[in-house]
């Protein structure tokens, strides 16, 4: 979790980006943010990757994670579902 925000990444595939996936609950969203409970696929939105190759969370930093994408060090900013170099 990162926040109120479940995570999720990808491997991707040779010449093809992973994606990062968010389940977005709210503060009071109290079965959302319940780790034992299943998470529908309607509850996830996904982020395409800007290069090939896997998607790693390195650590979070300010708002946002830090990710590896396939050898490239970037940040994936949660407010705004965008990645930024």
């Amino acid at each position: 979790m990162a926040g109120n925000d479940w995570v999720l990444t990808t491997l991707g595939l040779v010449g093809a980006p992973g994606v990062i996936g968010l389940d977005v609950c709210g503060a009071s969203e109290t079965s959302c943010l319940d780790g034992s409970i299943d998470h529908p696929f309607a509850w996830w939105h996904f982020y395409k990757a800007p290069f090939p190759g896997g998607v790693t969370v390195l650590g979070q930093s300010q708002g946002g994670l830090v990710v590896d994408n396939g050898g490239h060090q970037i940040r994936f900013t949660l407010a705004t579902a965008s990645f930024e170099s």
